[in-house]
């Protein structure tokens, strides 16, 4: 991440909403492993700043069919001016080994203007191009990158 990166968040003013400042996967059957990704702070103010991994259940009552994010990682940045390469890597729950969830990695904090940079994103299952409950069709992936 020298200058580059997958995504970069907006401005991370935000330390309750998880979706405020997101990534979000599409459907995945998830395999047992890591995930892991690289990320880092621009140096900018910032009062904290933290990255969640969650994931999303299917929840068949709602059109969306996404349930209430279940957070099981959380990293903190003591100083958010920080701005060197962080690799984090956070198991896939056990739980949740062989089941369709999407994951979602959360940017959160309060203060400044800091934002936050994600690369190398990787993933260990398969993707499911269409709904978990209806009939889908399997994308041959072991990881997803990006």
């Amino acid at each position: 991440m020298n200058g580059s990166f997958s995504a970069r968040s907006g401005q991370v003013t935000n330390n309750v909403n998880l979706t405020a400042q997101a990534l979000g996967t599409p459907w995945i059957r998830l395999a047992a492993g890591d995930i892991s990704f690289k990320v880092r702070t621009d140096g900018n103010p910032a009062t904290n700043r933290r990255v969640l991994v969650s994931y999303i259940p299917v929840d068949t009552n709602v059109p969306s069919q996404n349930g209430t994010p279940i957070t099981f990682f959380t990293q903190e940045f003591s100083n958010p001016r920080f701005t060197d390469v962080t690799t984090l890597t956070v198991p896939v729950p056990a739980a949740i080994v062989g089941q369709t969830h999407r994951i979602l990695i959360s940017f959160l904090g309060e203060g400044g203007t800091g934002r936050m940079g994600v690369d190398d994103i990787v993933i260990p299952g398969e993707f499911w191009l269409i709904r978990p409950t209806t009939v889908c069709r399997k994308w041959p992936l072991l990881f997803l990158r990006m």
